[in-house]
């Protein structure tokens, strides 16, 4: 996929994952609050997948 970064590639990537296309591996979801562990996590550079921090 490259990284490319911009609003028009965000877009693409939402389409993708609404088409069923791309599918994201989530490692670790996290409350906002534990933001500084998720950090220390993912400097360890070992797990597989994405964390998400949750919001609200």
């Amino acid at each position: 996929m490259g990284s490319r970064r911009s609003p028009q590639r965000l877009a693409e990537l939402a389409a993708l994952v609404a088409d069923g296309k791309l599918t994201v591996h989530i490692r670790k979801t996290l409350p906002l609050a534990q933001a500084a562990e998720a950090h220390r996590e993912l400097e360890t550079g070992h797990g597989r997948g994405k964390i998400v921090l949750i919001v609200g």
